[in-house]
């Protein structure tokens, strides 16, 4: 995979409100920056500078990630087109730096949530058992325990 070390360096959150009923929740990512570089270990990579931010309806909540990733690539220099003020990028590369953003942020973001007494930004998902006994075999240990 082309995009590693994701790094988180500022993240805020906050719960205004106590849930009552459907909360609706709004996620945004964005590359904010990005700076060619280079790492004996790697070579030629970007570095991307992101946000995340999720908005819960309501006004009950939100939260904020900032962070970087490197993306790789071994034809990177071809692929890059470099001026003073910008780098242009192929739409391909901008498609996995932003998948990249949002997968990691959400994983991320899961736990964050979780602290602050958020619903997780994503449907989790739910068993459900149709019978209303279920049977299980006992471990052995158990078995010995009884005897």
């Amino acid at each position: 995979m082309p995009v590693v070390n994701y790094k988180v360096w500022r993240f805020s959150g906050e719960k205004n409100k106590p849930i009552s009923g459907r909360v609706d929740v709004k996620a945004t990512s964005g590359i904010k920056s990005m700076s060619l570089k280079h790492d004996e270990r790697v070579g030629d990579y970007i570095e991307v500078n992101f946000r995340y931010d999720l908005n819960y309806s309501e006004g009950v909540g939100k939260l904020e990630i900032e962070g970087s990733l490197w993306y790789l690539n071994k034809e990177l220099k071809k692929q890059v087109k470099e001026t003073e003020t910008h780098l242009e990028l192929p739409s391909e590369a901008v498609q996995e730096i932003s998948t990249a953003i949002l997968q990691d942020s959400l994983l991320e973001s899961i736990e964050l949530c979780k602290k602050l007494g958020l619903p997780a930004p994503i449907s989790l998902p739910v068993v459900k058992v149709k019978p209303k006994q279920v049977k299980f075999l006992k471990s052995e240990e158990k078995k010995k325990e009884e005897k």
